[in-house]
């Protein structure tokens, strides 16, 4: 048990912090790449593929997980004297992928817009709500990550206004513009909470039993 922390005074049981002292050093991978074409005059389209992987990330799961049964919790602990160990972990994955859109036109004329689209896909094993499920196969958390919106579009545009006056009124009325930024993105994933249906003193993740559409 070396890199728990010492419990209290007078007491050989609590919950612990602990380092696994074969963490190592999580690392990330990028890759893209990208096409751009110039459609007509001052407007262009570009199509992008972006890739990035996470390895050995860091995670805190807990080490003392007992597994399911009706027997008494402590019994089925790897560490029955101990509640929670917390241990700093790195052996986490995750990934993106992501197909990106857009299109631009530069201000010409009075008008100038951008048009920019992300279709993408997050997967991770530790962003999910309650962490790590059963620390004896986290390949069960693998899934959508918390945070992956699929569909993302933006766009801004410029547009100056075509008023033409002379005299005074040209340092009021001349020069305006309208500018504008739309956002809209799909929401994000959740995972649906269980109680402790399982005796392991604390809740689940539900388990979809159907294709799940509402």
């Amino acid at each position: 048990e070396k890199g728990f922390d010492r419990p209290p005074q007078g007491t050989i049981s609590g919950a612990l912090r602990a380092v696994d002292l074969t963490a190592r050093t999580p690392y990330t991978q990028q890759w893209n790449v990208a096409i751009q074409q110039e459609l007509a005059r001052s407007i262009s389209l570009t199509v992008a593929y972006v890739g990035t992987k996470g390895t050995k990330l860091q995670g805190w799961p807990n080490a003392n997980q007992p597994v399911p049964g009706t027997t008494p919790i402590a019994q089925r602990r790897p560490f029955p004297r101990f509640d929670t160990i917390q241990m700093v972990q790195t052996r986490f994955n995750s990934s993106y992928n992501g197909l990106q859109v857009s299109g631009e036109r530069r201000f010409s004329n009075g008008l100038g817009f951008l048009v920019a689209y992300t279709y993408s896909h997050t997967i991770d094993t530790t962003s999910q709500f309650g962490g790590v499920m059963d620390i004896r196969n986290i390949a069960l958390c693998r899934g959508n990550a918390d945070f992956d919106a699929r569909h993302r579009l933006v766009t801004s545009w410029m547009y100056q206004l075509p008023w033409k006056v002379s005299g005074k009124l040209s340092h009021v009325v001349g020069g305006w513009q309208v500018n504008g930024i739309l956002s809209l993105y799909d929401g994000l994933p959740f995972s649906v909470s269980a109680p402790n249906t399982l005796n392991i003193g604390s809740g689940t993740r539900g388990d979809r039993l159907r294709e799940g559409s509402l």
